[in-house]
């Protein structure tokens, strides 16, 4: 009765047109986080051996606190 269409006869029309946007979504914004992690060798991997050091990685953790975080307070309002 009714002429609808069964559920596996629509994943299978729609399953790979899915999985081919899913791909491409994720290979941008894989791409995007090797730009964005290569900044971040170039700007703070001293010792330049392709991965941060313990002291490198604090150095990071302190500039992302002291830029990032005020920034975020004026965003919302915040007047501290």
């Amino acid at each position: 009765m009714g002429g609808g269409i069964s559920v596996e006869s629509a994943q299978k029309v729609l399953a790979p047109t899915a999985a081919k946007r899913a791909g491409t979504h994720r290979r941008r914004v894989k791409k995007g986080s090797n730009d964005y992690m290569q900044l971040i060798l170039e700007r703070f991997d001293k010792s330049k051996t392709g991965s941060l050091m313990r002291a490198e990685v604090k150095e990071l953790c302190t500039t992302i606190m002291n830029e990032v975080t005020p920034l975020l307070g004026k965003q919302r309002g915040c007047s501290l």
